[in-house]
């Protein structure tokens, strides 16, 4: 999210206080004979101490779930990461940090994490590399690779792609 990296905490909390008006009012309009408490019963639910979240609840094996409706103060503000001041990103050198740094970013969105999923399914869930598989407790990187004549980004494990840079494999 954009705002996630400045103070706007407080614009969040008012926010989502709109958003519940809005909402609140829809379910007055669409349920004008029922009674406040009925509605609240139906569309707002307790979860982890929290009352009036807004989602359905959902029957499951492992027993009654929710969809909720996220709330933008439950994000994190987070301090943007400052690019380093000498980094090139033309240099071989800084090619790692790079790397690293794109990485970063992909794991804080949604459409970076199912960027990585596809790599990782695409891959059968191995390394291409070393041929072992990877999970989330080894230490994994991004790497690029030439498959084919075509430059792709490829999951691999860490200690493969220092040994591959040790050869001369990356650029």
């Amino acid at each position: 999210m954009y705002y996630r990296y400045c103070a706007a905490s407080e614009t969040f909390r008012k926010t989502d206080q709109k958003i519940f008006n809005m909402i609140w009012r829809w379910c007055l309009r669409r349920h004008s004979n029922k009674s406040l408490g009925w509605i609240k019963n139906r569309y707002f639910h307790r979860v982890n101490n929290r009352d009036w979240c807004f989602g359905i609840a959902k029957d499951s094996p492992k027993g009654n779930t929710h969809i909720l409706l996220t709330r933008l103060f439950d994000t994190k503000i987070t301090k943007y990461p400052q690019i380093k001041g000498d980094a090139n990103p033309y240099d071989a050198e800084w090619y790692d940090y790079f790397l690293d740094r794109n990485l970063i970013r992909m794991k804080e969105s949604l459409k970076g994490r199912k960027s990585l999923i596809f790599m990782w399914e695409r891959q059968n869930q191995c390394c291409p590399l070393c041929g072992e598989p990877i999970t989330k407790d080894t230490p994994w990187r991004t790497v690029m690779l030439n498959v084919d004549g075509i430059s792709k980004l490829h999951l691999a494990h860490e200690t493969c792609c220092k040994s591959l840079n040790k050869k001369g494999g990356l650029s």
